[in-house]
Parts: C-alpha cells; sequence; structure tokens
C-alpha cells in the first residue's frame, strides 16, 4: 500500500532540524538540533536514517472510542461520561458548546453547552464537584507576539494532559429534544508554547510550504478542535432537581475521604475541600525536569535531582538522568514524602506515579536553576479538580510543583509475591516518569526504589 492511502497509521520517523549543518534554515524544520544551537552539542553523530527518534508528535485525527468525529445520543438528563486523554503528547482543553447549526459539525464558541460537573480524576473521586461552564476558551500569554503560547496556570475549563482523567456528569435537563453540541478543544500542541502545524481545524492556514497541511475544507478533515458530537433524544428527565443532587452528591464526596472509603488526604485542615495552603516545611527530595541534546543532536528530556551531574556535550551543567543511571529516589515503605519538581524545560509535562497517588500542594515560579535559584511570585494552589488524589500532575515550565504521597507497599496474596525484588537493582522496583510517549522513551523515566 502506498504511503498516505486512506486509512494508513502514519508516525513521523524523520527528526526535521530546525538549522541545518552549515546554518542553512529549513522552512520545514521542528526542532533545535545540536549541532546548530549555541553553544553546540560537541561530538555528535550523524542522525540516524531513515528512522529516527522525535521529541514528541501530533497527528491530525483524532480517535475517539474507536472512531473518528463520532456522535453520540443521550436522553434529556444527567449523563456520566469518563474522558481520559490516550494520547501521547497533545493536551487537550475542552469546551462543550452548542453546534453551529449554519456550519454543520462545527462548534458554536459564543454559545456554552450545558455545565459540565467534574467528580472525579484518574486517582479517584474529588472531595466536591466542580462546575465547568464551558465558554472559556485557552487563556493565551499577551507577551508571545505569535499568539500560540498558553498561559500553563490557566484559568481553564477543562484541561487534560495526556494520561489525565476526568469524571464528569453532563447536565442535559434544560437541552430540548434534538439540541446538538460539540465537544471542542483549543490546546496549543505542544503544551503550552504550541506550533500551529500542530492545530487543524476548519479554515486554518495552507501551512503546506513549512511542512503543515493544507487548508481543512468545511465538513472535511484533519481537524483536531471538533471532538465529538452529542445529540439530546427524547425522554425522561431527572426528578430530582439539579440543586438537590449537587447538595447530596457533595455531602457524599467530602464524606467519603472521612469515612476511610477513600484514602484521607495528607495535607490538609481535617476537611478534604479545603486542603491547606501553601507549604511552608522542608521537602524530602528535590528533583528537576531537563532538557539537553543526546549523541546524535536530538532533543532529549530526562528527570534528574538538585545534585549537578557534570556538564553536557554543549559545555553546560546539567541535572539530569538516564534511566540506567543509580537510583536516586528510594523511599522507605510507608514513608510520607513531600517532593518539590523543577521544571528546567519549556514544556508542561504530565509526571505520572507509579505505586502511589499524589496530593497536589502548591505550584510556584522560580529563576535560575538548582546551583543558584530563588522563588518568584506567590504560590499558586492547585486547581478545585485537583484537589483529590492523582496519578499524573502537570508541572509548567519556569514552575516548582510540590506533590505528597505515602508510598505503601500493595499488600500481595504470597510471601513470594511480598518478597519479589526487580533482578536489576535488587529492589522493589517502581517507575516515575513524564507521560508524554515520546519522552518517557527518551529518556525522560527513572526507577522508584521502595526499601
Amino acid at each position: 500500500m502506498a504511503l498516505g492511502d486512506p486509512g494508513d497509521l502514519w508516525y513521523p520517523h524523520d527528526y526535521e532540524v530546525n538549522t541545518f549543518q552549515g546554518g542553512a534554515p529549513n522552512p520545514k524544520g521542528r526542532w533545535h538540533w545540536g549541532p546548530t544551537v549555541n553553544p553546540p552539542s560537541l561530538g555528535t553523530k550523524p542522525l540516524p536514517l531513515p528512522v529516527s527518534a522525535i521529541p514528541e508528535a501530533f497527528f491530525d485525527t483524532i480517535v475517539i472510542n474507536g472512531g473518528v468525529y463520532p456522535k453520540v445520543s443521550v436522553p434529556p438528563k444527567r449523563t456520566r461520561f469518563r474522558l481520559l486523554n490516550g494520547s501521547q503528547a497533545r493536551f487537550y482543553h475542552l469546551n462543550l458548546y452548542a453546534e453551529d447549526l449554519s456550519h454543520p459539525g462545527e462548534a458554536n464558541a459564543g454559545r456554552p453547552g450545558p455545565v459540565v460537573y467534574q467528580v472525579g480524576t484518574e486517582g479517584g473521586f474529588l472531595p466536591g464537584v466542580v462546575p465547568h461552564f464551558n465558554g472559556t476558551p485557552i487563556p493565551l500569554d499577551a507577551s508571545d507576539p505569535s499568539g500560540n503560547t498558553a498561559l500553563p496556570d490557566g484559568p481553564f475549563n477543562l484541561l487534560l494532559s495526556p494520561a489525565e482523567r476526568a469524571d464528569v456528569v453532563i447536565d442535559f435537563n434544560a437541552a430540548p429534544v434534538g439540541s446538538t453540541f460539540i465537544l471542542y478543544n483549543d490546546a496549543p500542541g505542544p503544551f503550552p508554547g504550541g506550533d500551529p502545524r500542530n492545530d487543524y481545524f476548519t479554515g486554518d492556514s495552507d501551512q503546506t510550504q513549512i511542512g503543515g497541511a493544507a487548508t481543512t475544507l468545511p465538513g472535511h478533515g484533519p481537524n483536531t478542535r471538533t471532538l465529538l458530537k452529542i445529540e439530546v433524544t427524547a425522554g425522561t428527565g431527572d426528578s430530582m432537581s439539579t440543586a438537590a443532587w449537587l447538595a447530596q452528591l457533595n455531602t457524599q464526596l467530602r464524606t467519603s475521604f472521612l469515612n476511610g472509603d477513600q484514602p484521607g488526604l495528607l495535607f490538609n485542615d481535617g476537611d478534604p475541600s479545603t486542603p491547606a495552603f501553601p507549604f511552608t516545611g522542608a521537602p524530602t527530595r528535590q528533583l528537576t525536569l531537563n532538557e539537553d541534546f543526546d549523541e546524535f543532536g536530538r532533543l532529549i528530556q530526562t528527570v534528574g535531582t538538585f545534585d549537578q551531574n557534570s556538564a553536557n556535550n554543549q559545555g553546560l551543567p546539567t541535572w539530569g538522568r538516564a534511566y540506567l543511571d543509580p537510583v536516586t529516589e528510594n523511599p522507605r515503605a510507608g514513608a510520607v514524602e513531600v517532593w518539590q519538581i523543577m521544571n528546567l524545560t519549556a514544556d508542561t509535562h504530565p509526571i505520572h506515579f507509579h505505586l502511589v497517588n499524589v496530593q497536589v500542594i502548591q505550584r510556584q515560579g522560580f529563576q535560575g536553576d538548582p546551583n543558584n535559584w530563588a522563588y518568584i511570585g506567590k504560590p499558586i494552589p492547585p486547581d478545585p479538580n485537583e484537589l483529590g488524589w492523582k496519578e499524573t500532575v502537570r508541572m509548567n515550565p519556569g514552575e516548582i510543583t510540590t506533590v505528597i504521597m505515602q508510598f505503601n507497599l500493595p499488600n500481595l496474596p504470597t510471601a513470594a509475591m511480598r518478597n519479589a525484588v526487580s533482578p536489576r537493582t535488587g529492589g522493589k522496583e517502581y517507575v516515575w516518569h513524564c507521560h508524554i510517549l515520546e519522552h518517557e522513551e527518551h529518556d525522560m523515566m527513572r526507577p522508584l526504589i521502595v526499601t
């Protein structure tokens, strides 16, 4: 089958450098290349051809429940949806809008749809319902003249990074039969500093001369903004009012953290719906998110500590460590630890923790690097829909994210299972990593050994 036939699955495999050897710019370039940055990386090997690792991949057609541009029918009542961002690098900023009937399949961003009530995350239920009222476009950084950079701290409607999940209920009680709505995404890719070639929508500019796609025609793809159409059918609405339902559910959610149905939060004032803030103690560990160039001059993302790991191939300080480097995160079983993670890169990284769920405490800007740094600005509390337990936490560029967790080992049924250890490290080995697929594979993952 020829490349590009309908139904083909395609993965980018060419490291498209921004600047060629010798200094000529590449109009179709996407990524910095070590030999042509300042200072250049030294000792760089030729790029692997014809297949090479790339920093991240953004595709042009979104698959939902195995289909593209799907439609779902719902009765005129509260309906539960479980949302998972299963993309490898793309973030989704979601709003529910009425369909623009003059342009079928398109969203009318001036008409917010029914309220989306979030009740849970990938770590379990929230301590209270968080309403998303729609009508909040992705906030853009006014200091970036390109208009492609989002403000990574919001405010958002519903933002999901790779591996984040949202358990939501959408209230269609007031929607007339036949109403149609579009689940709409306007997050840039990569996040927060987007490349417009990764954003596909009806009427977008022709970018074929710079390695992008042609203009998307009405009623056609590619389109990464129009995700899902929801149609309200005939049926009976809910007997309980939304106000009464919210009051009942909020009581149940809060109580679940107090009666043991869910683990109690580790950093709060007793009421799980009002966590303590800010954090003023000493962290257990200080860690870093890093970006350097590998031996082929390709961008490589890594996890590290605050202890400098010599210099990189540009002669600059680096704190990043490879997955196979000696273990640095080795908490004791049962220990409660506070981690502060400094993001030294330009991307927001969805950091995923194995074994444990974590509670987000705060984010705060910083300047400098681990050798000489200081906080800037005030600490930022978690978003309301981050107040429960999380498996995956967005960690923004230029910020230190503070999380807390307890390293309880699983209660396994046999002694052999309980005593099993990694043949590589001799410990009870887990991992923590970025959940952008290309990042975790190259090489943004570190072992986590519980002793």
